[in-house]
């Protein structure tokens, strides 16, 4: 035997051009492009509706919040006499949701001796100055859209 031949590849286990020599296979321009362009559709289907999931989910938290602000306040307004509720969020006693750093929505009260209404207004982001509201009877309103 030939030591030259002793270290030849084996062809039959590599790919081979139709040519029939040995080669290296990878994909085409027009693969790569078409890859790009569907990757370029899909995001363009998925990203507005991932911030529109986001957005309610930040919604979410505002609901929680109001109806934790809701509660303080009748717990305010049943600790008092003459009994009335407050339009100040720091003088109820919970933790005050304006207080927060990261926060997502401004909370005011606005409050009469025997009604109020907690407002949270979207600080930031594509609904920034929407509200969501809730009186002492728990009706929700407000301009807030997902």
């Amino acid at each position: 035997m030939n030591k030259e031949n002793k270290f030849q590849l084996n062809k039959k286990y590599y790919p081979q051009s139709p040519k029939g020599d040995l080669s290296l296979t990878g994909f085409t321009l027009l693969e790569v492009l078409m890859v790009v362009i569907i990757i370029g559709v899909l995001a363009t289907l998925a990203i507005p509706q991932y911030t529109k999931t986001v957005e309610k989910a930040r919604a979410s938290e505002a609901y929680s919040n109001l109806g934790t602000l809701r509660k303080a306040e009748w717990i305010f307004y049943n600790d008092r006499s003459p009994q009335t509720f407050t339009a100040v969020v720091a003088s109820l006693d919970i933790e005050n949701p304006n207080s927060m750093a990261t926060r997502n929505f401004n909370y005011t009260i606005t409050a009469s001796s025997s009604t109020f209404t907690v407002t949270a207004t979207r600080a930031s982001g594509t609904n920034a100055g929407e509200t969501i509201t809730i009186n002492q009877a728990g009706a929700i309103g407000g301009n807030w859209t997902p």
